[in-house]
Order: structure tokens, then sequence, then C-alpha cells
């Protein structure tokens, strides 16, 4: 009787340990994508934002064409720059769906 109690024991220590290491680890990794991560993502979009509006205010609907291209290939999926009424700037198109909801009016 003391074996299966000393193997029980044991067996529930393990455990234990195992859940509160992997607790651990999420909170970890948890905190190192909202120091690092995100931060560089978001800059990284920034980045292609002032690009977009640069080739625009250059180039014209041509050159964001190609810019917006050359980020779809490289990317997937699909780049658009939009006025404030989500109007694509490249071919008119409403877009609107694809804005963030305005902010609730406090």
């Amino acid at each position: 009787m003391r074996l299966r109690s000393l193997f029980v024991g044991t067996v529930l220590s393990m455990l234990a340990i195992l859940a509160l290491s992997f607790l651990v680890f999420q909170a970890i990794a948890n905190r190192l994508q909202r120091m690092t991560i995100e931060p560089t993502f978001n800059r990284f979009d920034e980045l292609q934002l002032d690009d977009e509006r640069s080739a625009f205010e250059s180039g014209g609907r041509k050159e964001l064409s190609e810019y917006e291209d050359r980020l779809n290939h490289i990317f997937t999926g699909a780049h658009y720059l939009l006025d404030a009424n989500g109007n694509d700037l490249v071919t008119g198109e409403n877009r609107s769906d694809l804005l963030p909801p305005p902010p609730a009016n406090s």
C-alpha cells in the first residue's frame, strides 16, 4: 500500500510541476510577444504605409499600383491604400468594409 501511495504522490507531483512549467512558459511567451514581436510588426506596417504614401505622392496611381503588386507578390494577400472614405486610391473601388469601425463617442 505504501508503494502505491508513493507512486500516486510522485505522479501527482510531476503533473503539478508540468502544469506550473506550462503556465510559466505561456506567461514568458506572451510577454515576449507583447514586448518584441507585436511592436516590430506594427512598425513594419507603418513602414509599408509610409512607402505606399510616398509611391502615390511621387508617381501617382501607377507607382502605387506597382508597389502594391510587389507587396502582394512578396507577402501574398492583398494590399490597398484607402482614402478616409474607404476608396482604393488605385482603382477608385469602395473598400470601406476594410476600414476599422470609428471610435465610439464618449
